[in-house]
């Protein structure tokens, strides 16, 4: 049994831990909310109908990203990276609006290792070197976590049957 010294000590060290950590994550997902309503504002700003798979494509990704409940779903260790995953799916767009043809080709890359994904069980973390796949293709300025393609994510998903 504690006392109420003891109690006020445990109190106070967890406080000011944790206080540093919310506000940590606070500034985190301001970044997000913000490369998201950048990102918002170049969807709708995509009227062109050639790009209309590729913007219908992006919404999808950025939802998932960061839509509703993204802080709870999202693993702490990943949440760092959504603002570059977002300014990756801008980037796709502003692309896209010069090469249709190259966007959709790169497109159906990153689609044949979700499918695959997909049939796996969908297992977290190749959903991560997915979205890091995306950023290497359509936005490779912004660079990747570590190396990715997808033959690395084919054999990831070989290694967890």
């Amino acid at each position: 049994m504690r006392t109420v010294a003891e109690y006020a000590a445990a109190s106070a060290r967890l406080r000011y831990s944790l206080e540093d950590e919310v506000h940590r994550l606070a500034r985190l997902v301001v970044k997000v909310l913000v490369a998201a309503r950048e990102l918002d504002a170049v969807v709708r700003s995509s009227t062109s109908m050639a790009l209309l798979a590729t913007v219908t494509e992006v919404r999808r990704q950025a939802e998932a990203l960061a839509g509703e409940g993204f802080i709870s779903r999202t693993p702490p260790a990943r949440l760092s990276h959504l603002p570059r995953y977002l300014t990756g799916l801008k980037r796709r767009l502003e692309a896209a609006s010069g090469n249709v043809n190259r966007d959709a080709t790169l497109a159906w890359q990153v689609r044949e290792v979700e499918d695959d994904w997909i049939a796996s069980g969908s297992p977290d973390e190749v959903r991560w070197m997915i979205e890091e796949l995306r950023v290497s293709l359509f936005a490779q300025m912004l660079g990747t976590d570590g190396s990715v393609s997808p033959q690395r994510i084919r054999k990831a998903l070989a290694a967890l049957v």
